[in-house]
């Protein structure tokens, strides 16, 4: 996104009046150019359930990168930007909402309300291509296989239930298929 003058990248405060329900925020690899506000949120409130994921976010002249428009206190920045213009920030990963507090090897784990995490969650290397971005690949698309051409594992007496032993009518299937 570019040039977002007086406005705001993502603008999300419209769930302020629902209490945040929506179980999350996600925005990914994503940069924005010479916006005042990259992410415009609502005050993570008693009761909501939602939590912002930040991850592989470039700004360049991004002022603020996570602003909060708190009825009670007015407007405020929980993650500032790269500053004015042509100054750039790369936000790695950064978390707002619902945050894991304590260890694995300690019993005081527990889900804190509201928490900001910078660093965020760090995904694993295997999600990620070589430019840190969330890897992805394209649905496969089979143009020229007609519908009848598919075998289907249920259709052949596969349950499927992950407590069944599908093991031979797979075995079938696949010696029916050339």
């Amino acid at each position: 996104m570019e040039g977002c003058v007086e406005t705001t990248s993502f603008d999300v405060t419209h769930l302020i009046a629902t209490l945040q329900s929506v179980a999350a925020e996600a925005i990914l690899d994503c940069s924005a150019t010479n916006t005042p506000v990259f992410l415009q949120a609502p005050p993570i409130l008693a009761g909501s359930i939602g939590s912002i994921v930040l991850h592989n976010i470039h700004l360049d002249g991004v002022q603020t990168a996570v602003g909060i428009m708190d009825t009670s206190v007015g407007y405020r920045s929980v993650l500032p930007g790269s500053g004015g213009p042509g100054t750039k920030l790369v936000i790695k990963n950064w978390t707002r909402g619902h945050c894991f507090a304590g260890t694995s090897t300690t019993f005081d784990r527990a889900f804190e309300h509201g928490r900001s995490m910078n660093p965020g969650i760090t995904l694993p290397d295997v999600l990620l291509d070589s430019h840190g971005r969330v890897f992805s690949r394209n649905r496969p698309q089979y143009p020229d296989v007609l519908p009848e051409d598919v075998a289907s594992a249920r259709s052949s007496g596969a349950k499927g239930d992950g407590q069944s032993d599908d093991t031979k009518v797979l075995q079938d299937l696949l010696s029916q298929v050339e």
